[in-house]
């Protein structure tokens, strides 16, 4: 958790004793998981529960964004190496490191098929031979998170439901920009009359951005409102297979939300404001 840069929204992260031999089971849980279990993060501090061999008890809570290494990932566990009873080569494990800034991925795969021989091979019950005959031709890579996170068909799947709802989103907003500039072109004359009779175009531009806000804020509303409703109908319908596939919970991201206002309220600047 120190390593990715987050700290638990309840509770504390692991320390070292805490894999020691000996040590009580502890575990960090998802945020999901502490309301399933028990109403509230807070409230989970100190609890235990049985996860299938053991009772650990609960001593953090992960913020609900922190999906490591994926959303179906919900108990975290402490494991010192030294101490484990398996040897770490007959076991699969992901390692994860920070970068040195200035190092490549290039430079650090470089590094580490230098130096990984040599570190097989002083393990316990491995001989140097044993590693010529075996692993010679094995390489190991250095990929970043998001990369390794990403299924490899992935990345053309996400463009292709980008670029639809880019052409939707441009859609949207051609159709809104010319009712809009409808809307502006009978309004000029209210505009003009309104000068007329001694009205400020600072009035006036005043009164069209109040109007603006209550248009944009209204369609936001509504929008992430549809949203909401339309995440959580889709995901009532997924079976517990397709849920265990996901690689990120199916949920409303307030990024895309502020960007959506953002260009809604581009469009109206550039469609309303000109007829001030």
């Amino acid at each position: 958790f120190e390593l990715l840069g987050v700290v638990p929204t309840a509770g504390r992260p692991f320390v070292a004793s805490d894999a020691k031999r000996g040590a009580p089971a502890v575990v960090v849980i998802s945020d999901g998981l502490a309301r399933r279990l028990f109403g509230d993060p807070d409230r989970a501090l100190g609890k235990s529960f049985f996860t299938g061999t053991e009772t650990p008890t609960v001593i953090g809570v992960m913020p609900a964004s922190f999906r490591f290494p994926g959303a179906t990932q919900q108990i975290w566990q402490p494991l010192d190496l030294e101490t484990w009873d398996q040897p770490a080569y007959t076991v699969g494990l992901r390692h994860i490191a920070r970068l040195q800034t200035g190092v490549s991925h290039e430079q650090a795969s470089q590094m580490v098929n230098t130096r990984w021989p040599s570190v097989l091979a002083s393990l316990p019950g491995r001989s140097r031979n044993t590693f010529t005959r075996k692993d010679a031709g094995t390489t190991l890579t250095v990929r970043s998170l998001s990369e390794f996170s990403l299924h490899s068909r992935a990345s053309s799947v996400f463009a292709m439901l980008a670029g639809a709802a880019i052409c939707l989103l441009l859609i949207a907003c051609a159709n809104a920009a010319s009712l809009e500039l409808s809307a502006a072109a009978s309004r000029m004359r209210i505009f003009a009359v309104q000068a007329a009779l001694g009205a400020s175009r600072g009035s006036l531009l005043r009164v069209t951005l109040l109007e603006g806000m209550f248009v944009v804020g209204l369609s936001t509303i509504a929008g992430a409102t549809l949203a909401w409703w339309g995440t959580n109908l889709l995901s009532t319908e997924l079976t517990p297979e397709m849920r265990t596939a996901l690689a990120n919970p199916i949920d409303v991201d307030m990024r895309t939300v502020a960007f959506m206002v953002v260009i809604a309220a581009v469009a109206w600047v550039l469609t309303a404001l000109p007829a001030v």
